[in-house]
């Protein structure tokens, strides 16, 4: 029987090598945070270790976007001050502006270079990419407000885009910001097929999306900003961009650039294939849950990631509606027999409803051959 959406526990797509090296992530995490000093906030935050790895695979992709990047962090971390934000609260903020367009890592040459405006199908490839950067900085550990934030900011505030699930204030106000920070700064900079815009026609823009796209409150914060130390502002972006300079990678960095591209390729074809997968590592804890599978069984990643998988963890039954043994859960019976298996479930949406869906649990091997 078809079955109506695919979930997949892992996926093996002819070099498990790159998956293992995408959970490494996770375990390397837990080495530096023992490691690294309490009172970096950055390290919080990420770890610096990653952190620098991302944006130097960023900034091998497309040095402009990273300049971009460092400019909407500036913008962002400028407005949340002039609300009142400190600490370490402005810190994920800010690292989350460095990392909003880190899905571009993967995108294609044709899309990220086009001279010219995206196609509606184009932009619905970049969100996909956005997704998969998400998928990376969960395997990351990233602190759970970045992910939050970024799995927002591009919620109109007046929840038009997301099914108005969420709807002004909560929309988180991280993302609130950011939203705005990365529209002031694609406007402000030159494209191929316009020149960038004044800082008065600007803030017209979205002045006039107030209320719907963006909220107008943070808008107003923006421009009091600006407002109240003009050039100042405007010469804190020249320097930004001033201090951003020319990379010459060494062979270790182009390596990790190209292994970082390389995992943001294997993302992509599993996002493409499937409805949504999740990925434990040898703990059985979760270092990934996609945003497709968040939508699919309606859970937050944020709440699932870092821990220990049950057969419970998934609102999933047998064909009979009841809840799953753990003589009938798949993972299980790829953990004894070493085999990957697809087997029909039934998935409890929200208000009770079953649906069918087909569940394919592949292991993952080491070098060693051991599972």
């Amino acid at each position: 029987m078809p079955s109506s959406s695919s979930v997949h526990g892992s996926y093996n797509m002819g070099s498990s090598k790159i998956l293992r090296q995408l959970i490494s992530l996770s375990e390397d995490f837990e080495e530096y945070s023992l490691e690294s000093d309490n009172s970096d906030m950055i390290d919080q935050v990420i770890s610096r270790k990653h952190l620098r790895k991302l944006l130097s695979a960023l900034q091998a992709r497309d040095a402009a976007t990273l300049c971009h990047s460092r400019r909407v962090a500036f913008l962002a971390k400028g407005i949340a001050t002039n609300l009142g934000w400190e600490g370490i609260h402005l810190k994920r903020l800010e690292v989350a502006a460095l990392l909003h367009d880190i899905g571009k890592i993967g995108v294609p040459d044709h899309i990220i270079f086009k001279p010219g405006k995206l196609t509606s199908e184009e932009i619905e490839l970049m969100s996909h990419y956005h997704n998969i950067g998400l998928d990376v900085l969960q395997a990351c550990r990233t602190d759970h407000e970045v992910l939050t934030i970024l799995s927002q900011t591009r919620y109109h505030f007046s929840g038009a885009t997301n099914g108005y699930q969420f709807i002004g204030s909560e929309v988180n106000q991280g993302a609130r910001i950011l939203a705005i920070a990365d529209a002031y700064d694609s406007l402000a900079t030159d494209q191929v097929y316009r020149t960038g815009k004044k800082h008065e026609e600007i803030m017209s823009i979205l002045m006039e999306a107030a209320g719907t796209q963006f909220d107008g409150n943070i808008v107003c914060a923006l421009s009091r900003w600006e407002q109240n130390e003009k050039q100042a502002f405007h010469d804190a972006l020249l320097e930004v961009n001033r201090l951003f300079q020319p990379k010459d990678f060494t062979e270790r960095e182009a390596q990790e650039a190209n292994l970082i591209s390389n995992i943001f390729s294997y993302l992509f074809q599993i996002e493409s294939l499937y409805d949504g997968f999740y990925i434990v590592n040898a703990d059985f804890q979760f270092v990934i849950l996609s945003p497709g599978l968040e939508k699919l069984a309606d859970l937050r990643a944020i709440d699932i990631l870092g821990e220990s998988w049950t057969s419970t963890s998934l609102p999933l039954t047998n064909k009979e509606g009841t809840n799953l043994t753990s003589a009938e859960c798949s993972m299980n019976r790829v953990i004894a027999n070493g085999k990957p298996m697809t087997t029909e479930f039934m998935l409890e949406r929200p208000g009770g409803r079953l649906i069918n869906i087909e569940v394919q649990s592949v292991p993952m091997f080491g070098d060693d051959g051991r599972l």
